[in-house]
């Protein structure tokens, strides 16, 4: 090798045998081999227990509206959606005979549609 890269090498050994570049991590002490392999602490356990104390029944969650109408609209915008998409399909096929919106939920085989999703669909869906 050239001499000139051999000292430089040397001179960087030298140079990194004075500088820390990694820190080193504190050491982790393991369990003793002695100790239990379980993780069950009996004396912990009895002091987590607390009397039981009965408390008084809560009353039953109302029912917030603002997020009830909001899922239902979500659910009525994407029949919707399902809907117009197949209509879409179904003219750019040349098939433009009408259909009611039961032969439509049929062929899309929704039969799980409430009746006031129905009914909202009738009214949107017609305009």
């Amino acid at each position: 090798m050239d001499p000139e890269l051999l000292r430089q090498r040397a001179a960087f050994q030298k140079h990194a045998a004075r500088t820390v570049s990694v820190q080193q991590r504190p050491q982790i002490q393991l369990p003793s081999p002695s100790a239990s392999h379980t993780t069950y602490n009996a004396e912990a356990a009895k002091k987590k227990k607390k009397p039981t104390v009965q408390q008084t029944p809560k009353p039953a969650a109302e029912l917030d509206f603002r997020t009830a109408v909001s899922h239902s609209n979500a659910a009525n915008f994407g029949t919707m959606a399902k809907i117009v998409d197949y209509m879409k399909k179904r003219h750019l096929s040349q098939q433009q005979w009408p259909l009611s919106l039961q032969e439509i939920l049929d062929e899309l085989q929704i039969y799980d549609l409430p009746k006031r999703s129905e009914a909202w669909l009738k009214e949107h869906l017609m305009r």
